[in-house]
């Protein structure tokens, strides 16, 4: 049989120039990382490789290629747990030969994470380090969300070497105590002469309720109302009930301000004096649940 030389890939000329490129984080969310590529045109690129660092064996592995058909690339990493631990990327330059050439800067997700005093009622948030902007990093910009909703303006603004802030969160008294924090990053001007922001994942502290409920009340008396006293009580959901001793329900709210006026909820009149059990259940901003049980007396 006849054998057949390899094709080998050459150029007529002298060979271009490598391309000079730029890999970022623009953002993590969800399950997944954004990058950003930047390259030179007009060079001898047709496809940018994206490869991510495996944490395990320490070696890099191709996610996929994209064609180089403008200057600016994008690619999505999906299926990466991001609220867990941070990620490393770099991209590689395909030739026109099908070969790869020059390897770009590693670029690496900000971890973002929260920790909850509930005593001192704290959230501790910290994060790590953006790496590698080529301009460096400039600032954070540390935001929170009360009850998913979005905020209007960064909570701090912070130097590229503090990457740890304590929020006291008391003072939110109407809430489902649910605070969800994220941090961006800004670059200061690069060798390219853009600034880039890369956004970490978001992680949510939850304080839970600190519920107070008085053991007695006099109704038409010096404290004619019973009604638990709780602190982030914008709750997801609330229930309050009360039954006599026979097991009957003499009071039901699912209103964390209404109270119970020592009223029988079936008849017009005041109960007779005597020991109630109640059950108290809350919902946080976690929608975890909370079941409070006690006893309340009557007294005139």
């Amino acid at each position: 049989a006849e054998a057949f030389a390899p094709i080998t890939c050459f150029f007529l000329n002298s060979p271009p120039p490598p391309a000079v490129h730029y890999l970022r984080v623009a953002s993590v969310g969800g399950s997944g990382v954004d990058l950003r590529h930047e390259i030179t045109t007009g060079t001898n690129v047709t496809a940018v490789r994206f490869q991510r660092r495996n944490p395990l064996s320490g070696q890099f592995e191709t996610l996929g290629d994209v064609p180089a058909t403008s200057s600016t690339l994008t690619f999505r990493d999906e299926n990466v747990q991001v609220d867990y631990q941070s990620y490393e990327y770099r991209a590689i330059v395909i030739d026109s030969c099908g070969g790869e050439s020059s390897v770009s800067n590693y670029a690496r997700t900000i971890l973002l994470q929260v920790e909850t005093d509930q005593t001192a009622i704290i959230n501790f948030v910290n994060w790590s380090a953006y790496g590698d902007y080529a301009g460096g990093v400039l600032r954070y910009y540390l935001y929170r969300s009360v009850d998913d909703m979005p905020p209007t303006a960064p909570i701090a603004v912070l130097d590229p070497d503090q990457r740890y802030f304590e929020d006291p969160v008391g003072e939110f008294g109407y809430t489902t105590g649910r605070f969800c924090y994220w941090v961006v990053a800004e670059e200061a001007t690069n060798f390219l002469g853009i600034q880039e922001y890369s956004t970490s994942n978001d992680d949510c502290g939850v304080i839970e309720p600190l519920v107070y409920i008085p053991n007695a009340f006099t109704p038409e008396g010096a404290n004619p109302i019973f009604k638990p006293i709780v602190s982030f009580h914008d709750f997801r959901d609330y229930e309050c009930s009360i039954v006599d001793r026979w097991g009957q329900v003499v009071f039901q709210s699912t209103d964390p301000d209404l109270g119970w006026n020592g009223t029988h909820r079936l008849r017009n009149e005041i109960v007779p004096v005597g020991v109630y059990c109640y059950v108290v259940r809350v919902v946080d901003g976690n929608n975890q649940e909370y079941y409070f049980r006690g006893t309340v007396t009557v007294v005139r």
